[in-house]
């Protein structure tokens, strides 16, 4: 499926490469009055939302640059493609080995499919507990009007109203305001920090507790023998049980992070419309941009960790620091081997999402000689909207799955690393991996003596 795929997506970057240049070409040689006669807008013509979208769609692909760029940028993936095919095949058949083990090692943990669901589920409770504190926050800051003045304790401080109050002389009904600004935001800001770090710590927990199951499938010599019978709940003790403050320090850090994107989005929306520096301005792009990598770097680095962790049972810091370098002696096998895997899953979520943006097309443009006497489509008129909002869905649910697969190839993928640098084949350190890997790195295990 892999080569298929990649030499298939070859083929046609090609064809489109020539498309585009033959369309380029074409308008190249058009007259500026023979563009004019292919213009579809008219002055007379009443002009809703859809027209409006359709002429300036036309208007795009009309112009000549629209063209050449589409064929520099099919070019540029069918080179780098053709590159793939011949100075990385060695490195491709590994990534779909890796693939082969992922898929055996979910195939002995058929609960991890259903896994996703949990943290959704509790991610929603805690977006939702976030904004009710966020709303009652808010809602203490209203003022209220209390008396004050007077010398009877039992009326100091209860409620009244300023427009019907009748008070003695040394009693007033004065606005008064529970908390300052100061301590709102202050309760604004912590209320949005651990609605973060609540985030990341149900990621990570899932991420620990998938990566333990699928090195549990690794790192057992005689498959299926040694493999755990529920190892999704072996991993989840074990993480609730032993882990759980490794977690939390490393989704720490993430919402730390988060909170620095956060406080820098806030400060480049409040300047942005006081200054036209363009040095000011390059300075804040540059901090997102930063800042935006380094969270990138900071969820890889976790999530490598949290298998370093399910593998040894280290702490995070340590985990996170062997995880590094074990990466950066092999910075080759990551750099071609993730993005193999990332490719197939990426393949996978289209297939699924395309087939169900078909389905759904034919479905309601009544594409289809069957009668469907139960499941009518309704008439509707626009037809794309239902189409798009359904890829959509499949996108993000098959995207949700498709995790639990990403995550099993990564957990391979640092178990192989490390199975490569810790043995050597001997009876005393033999390799773990599979026989295709062996045969594909030309390792072998050398056979115990026999006494």
């Amino acid at each position: 499926m892999v080569w298929f795929s990649m030499f298939a997506v070859l083929v046609l970057s090609t064809l489109a490469v020539l498309g585009c240049l033959k369309r380029y070409f074409w308008l190249k040689s058009l007259t500026p009055d023979e563009l004019d006669d292919t213009d579809i807008y008219t002055a007379d013509l009443k002009i809703d939302f859809s027209d409006i979208i359709r002429v300036n769609l036309h208007s795009i692909l009309m112009n000549k640059k629209t063209w050449l760029v589409f064929a520099i940028l099919c070019g540029i993936v069918s080179f780098l493609l053709a590159v793939t095919f011949v100075f990385l095949r060695s490195r491709v058949n590994i990534a779909i080995s890796l693939i082969k083990e992922a898929s055996k090692a979910l195939d002995h943990a058929k609960s991890a499919l259903f896994l996703p669901f949990v943290p959704y589920i509790l991610q929603t409770l805690v977006i939702l507990i976030g904004i009710f504190v966020a709303i009652m926050i808010a809602a203490v800051q209203k003022p209220t009007y209390r008396i004050s003045g007077t010398n009877h304790t039992s009326e100091k401080g209860i409620r009244c109203d300023p427009f019907t109050y009748n008070g003695t002389d040394d009693s007033k009904c004065e606005k008064f305001i529970p908390f300052s600004n100061t301590i709102l935001n202050s309760a604004h800001f912590f209320n949005l920090f651990m609605t973060f770090w609540l985030l990341f710590f149900i990621n990570g927990m899932v991420k620990f507790i998938l990566a333990g199951a699928f090195a549990a499938y690794y790192w057992a010599y005689n498959k299926p023998d040694e493999i755990p019978s529920f190892p999704v709940a072996t991993s989840t003790y074990r993480a609730f049980r032993y882990h759980a403050g490794s977690i939390a320090f490393g989704s720490l850090i993430l919402a730390i992070f988060r909170m620095i994107r956060v406080a820098i989005e806030y400060v480049y929306e409040k300047c942005k419309m006081y200054t036209d520096n363009a040095f000011a301005k390059a300075i804040m792009w540059t901090c997102r941009c930063c800042f935006w990598m380094l969270e990138k770097f900071m969820r890889f680095l976790n999530t490598n960790a949290y298998i370093m962790i399910a593998v040894h049972g280290q702490s995070f810091l340590p985990a996170a620091k062997e995880a590094f370098f074990l990466l950066l002696r092999n910075v080759v096998r990551v750099a071609v081997l993730d993005k193999v895997a990332d490719y197939l899953l990426l393949i996978g979520k289209l297939v699924v999402t395309a087939f169900m943006g078909l389905a759904t097309f034919f479905y309601f443009t009544k594409g289809y000689d069957y009668d469907l006497t139960y499941f009518t489509p309704p008439d509707i008129n626009y037809t794309w909207v239902p189409v798009i909002a359904v890829c959509i869905g499949t996108y993000f649910i098959a995207d949700c799955f498709f995790d639990v697969y990403e995550m099993a190839v990564d957990t391979i993928f640092l178990c192989f690393l490390e199975d490569c640098e810790r043995n050597d084949g001997s009876p005393s350190k033999p390799y773990f991996m599979s026989e295709e890997l062996m045969e594909i790195l030309e390792y072998r295990n050398q056979p115990t003596s026999q006494f």
